[in-house]
């Protein structure tokens, strides 16, 4: 039976929320950071790489201009 003056069971004001993990946090963000930091560093080394190819022809020229617009928004749907 539940008593409501048992010295044994832990009363409200001694039930408290779990505090997050400080020390866990610094690591979250630096490897979040780092992920997008690789992540534009390969997406502008792909434009980069991509312009550079570009040989004048107009369906050539096209398609890498296609090819730059989608290494672009897939960057971004990355970050």
């Amino acid at each position: 039976m539940l008593s409501l003056n048992d010295p044994n069971q832990p009363s409200v004001s001694t039930l408290q929320h779990p505090t997050p993990n400080t020390r866990k946090q610094p690591m979250l963000y630096l490897s979040l950071s780092s992920a997008v930091a690789a992540d534009s560093t390969v997406a502008l080394s792909l434009c980069l790489l991509l312009f550079a190819s570009r040989t004048g022809i107009k369906r050539t020229d096209s398609l890498l201009t296609l090819l730059i617009a989608f290494s672009i928004n897939t960057g971004l749907l990355t970050r």
